[in-house]
């Protein structure tokens, strides 16, 4: 299972169909006057993937290795179809609630800059908001060695928290005028939200530019498959 794209995902269901006879003695392929066919209505896990409505089919040639028992190559033939997943649960509450979480920090620029103990308390706290729901995001997954769009998305906005944190420490240092620190705090001030709103943005263009081919793949085999039906 290929989860770099969790959770908005489509993953591959296959069956192998094969036989005991050599390559040589049996050629295994689709009938093509009667196509597979998958029941949607009967999937048990709708709630959390959509199945799409379509069959393909791949020849595949099964060589001997250690692993296996036969003594010789033997046709198969892989009958496939796809299933989505449902994302909008992650989204809603997970990546929205984190979104949130993140934009809240915007709002401890409004304690007094003469306060910066409270200016940081309240960026920590955010920040361990974060940790927590990275360890939700974390539990909805397998123990992967790569990050999915849910782990980037949510160790993105908590590298912004970070910086804001640091921020309410390193304006401190120039309590020595207060004017110029006015400015640069009003200024950081800016420059945060601009960088709040292009987090979002570039999050959801390279999310949706990396499911699209994928996609779009989908679709193209289940409007085939639909036009094979009819035929």
């Amino acid at each position: 299972m290929e989860l770099a794209e969790f959770p908005f995902d489509i993953q591959d269901i296959s069956v192998l169909v094969t036989s005991e006879l050599k390559e040589e003695e049996v050629e295994l392929v689709e009938d093509e006057h009667l196509l597979s066919v998958v029941d949607t209505h009967t999937f048990s896990d709708e709630q959390e993937w959509m199945l799409h409505n379509y069959v393909t089919t791949e020849p595949k040639t099964l060589l001997e290795t250690e692993f296996t028992q036969f003594t010789h190559s033997k046709p198969g033939l892989f009958f496939k179809c796809c299933a989505e997943r449902r994302s909008g649960f992650f989204v809603w509450n997970i990546m929205f609630v984190m979104s949130v979480i993140s934009a809240l920090s915007l709002v401890t620029f409004a304690v007094d800059r003469a306060l910066p103990q409270n200016r940081i308390q309240l960026s920590f706290i955010l920040v361990l908001a974060g940790v927590t729901f990275k360890f939700v995001a974390s539990q909805a997954v397998p123990r992967i060695s790569y990050l999915t769009h849910l782990d980037r998305y949510i160790l993105t906005l908590m590298i912004f928290l970070f910086l804001v944190a640091v921020w309410h420490g390193v304006v401190t240092l120039f309590d020595y005028s207060n004017d110029l620190q006015k400015t640069m705090d009003f200024w950081a001030f800016i420059g945060f939200i601009i960088l709040f709103v292009l987090i979002v943005i570039i999050s959801v263009v390279f999310m949706s530019i990396k499911g699209y081919k994928r996609r779009s793949d989908v679709l193209q085999n289940e409007q085939d498959y639909l036009v094979r039906i009819q035929c």
